[in-house]
């Protein structure tokens, strides 16, 4: 578990790496964060909303999943790392509020 000033110091970090994406290096790396494979740790019902607003999305959805069907155990447990990590600090976000203001 890291601690509240790392949380603090990741999400800097990652404010700072939105800021820049006119960098390719950091434009690469952040876009595996936030492309639509990330739309993995939806709920299903939400999932299949959005995929149904546009027929390139279920298309690149089905090329995400037969992909995923190929990947080896290493290569999924990383695209599984990518795709909910931040959702885990959203949540890890939230819980940080909900217990400041327990204390308030």
């Amino acid at each position: 578990m890291i601690s509240l000033q790392e949380q603090t110091l990741l999400l800097t970090f990652l404010v700072h790496c939105f800021n820049s994406l006119g960098v390719d290096l950091i434009r690469e790396q952040v876009q595996r964060l936030v492309s639509l494979p990330m739309w993995a740790s939806l709920l299903e019902t939400r999932l299949e909303q959005e995929l149904k607003k546009d027929k390139r999305y279920r298309k690149f959805w089905n090329v995400v999943k037969k992909n995923d069907g190929k990947a080896d155990e290493e290569t999924r447990k990383r695209n599984h790392f990518e795709r909910h990590f931040l959702a885990s600090l959203i949540k890890r976000f939230y819980k940080v509020l909900d217990l400041s203001l327990i204390h308030i």
